[in-house]
């Protein structure tokens, strides 16, 4: 596989953009005009990345055709859609907000704590302890919806051409954390997706 990486809109070459064959861990990186020459087989997915820009990714259909390819990466702007809008979570996320927002930024559980006791105050309060538990409702239902934006069927089915239902048990066993994916690089999260289906498949089918 031979290609070149420029910028979206300049269409400048990118040097130093790094390609990933995540099946087989080899990895290249443009050159001062932004080609590269890496060895890849039908059905590989390669990560393409460089600071301050979009990862991309390529699923090999055919590794004798192209013979030479043209990679665009964007800069990395704020989370918008193609119209330039909110992408559906965070609309969501602002409209929860703006409806709620007395509920959300009152006082948090464990501050205005009674000096050397380590009892709250706040916690005597009813009302308190029930904007608590809704805070607390609020975190997970915002952490859900982000593992439901980044950990999608679409991506899933691209990587695992699993369908139906083998696509949803897969899905169900291996759902990722919050916390893993916001502390997760793109690699590590596609090598998370590769691993998992390869232990799907050494599970038993009843």
């Amino acid at each position: 596989m031979r290609g070149i990486v420029v910028d979206n809109q300049t269409k400048k070459p990118l040097i130093s953009v790094s390609i990933l064959n995540v099946h087989t861990n080899d990895k290249v990186i443009s050159d001062s005009n932004g080609f590269f020459c890496m060895r890849i087989k039908t059905g590989e997915l390669l990560l393409i990345d460089k600071e301050g820009y979009e990862n991309a990714r390529i699923r090999i259909a055919n590794e004798r055709n192209p013979l030479f390819y043209n990679l665009h990466l964007d800069k990395i702007q704020n989370r918008l859609d193609p119209q330039g809008h909110l992408l559906p979570y965070q609309r969501d996320s602002l409209k929860f907000v703006n409806t709620y927002s007395l509920i959300l930024n009152g006082s948090k559980k464990g501050e205005n704590n009674a000096s050397g006791g380590g009892i709250s105050l706040d916690a005597l309060s009813k009302k308190n302890r029930d904007r608590w538990a809704f805070q607390a409702m609020y975190e997970k239902w915002q952490n859900d919806k982000y593992v439901d934006f980044i950990f999608n069927k679409a991506l899933i089915s691209e990587i695992t051409k699993l369908e139906g239902d083998d696509l949803r048990l897969f899905m169900q066993y291996y759902r990722p954390t919050y916390s893993f994916l916001r502390s997760a690089t793109e690699y590590e999260y596609l090598d998370y997706i590769k691993k998992s289906y390869l232990d799907y498949l050494r599970r038993p089918k009843y």
